[in-house]
């Protein structure tokens, strides 16, 4: 055998060495898991005004949620920020129910002053 040959035979043994295990542990990863958003504590699928899509994706880190509302698609990250766009939206809904809803209130009069006011001399 040459220098040659033993050199390649060496190449194509470390090459072997370092490509199977890649390719080996390529194989063995796991996709992260879904959840049905009525299952998750704290979160309430459907309201007057949005509805999270099914199933609920994981990143491997925090939940991502699909969220249609009449205002359009949005990409909530995590439990946190999906609780805090719900109570958004239920104040939204609040507040364009009494936008739209009854007519407001008339202004109250005041009884009487509370203070007198004194003309302060120079």
């Amino acid at each position: 055998m040459t220098g040659r040959t033993l050199m390649a035979g060496a190449a194509a043994a470390l090459a072997l060495i370092f490509l199977l295990p890649a390719a080996a542990s390529a194989q063995k990863t796991e996709n992260p898991p879904t959840f049905d958003a009525g299952k998750i504590a704290g979160i309430q699928p459907v309201g007057t005004n949005y509805t999270i899509q099914n199933p609920v994706r994981s990143d491997g880190m925090l939940r991502v949620y699909n969220l249609t509302t009449p205002y359009g698609k949005f990409l909530v990250r995590g439990d946190a920020m999906m609780r805090m766009r719900i109570n958004e939206l239920k104040a939204l809904a609040l507040l364009q129910k009494v936008s739209i809803g009854s007519p407001p209130a008339p202004p109250r009069r005041a009884r009487r002053p509370t203070s007198r006011w004194r003309a302060c001399s120079a």
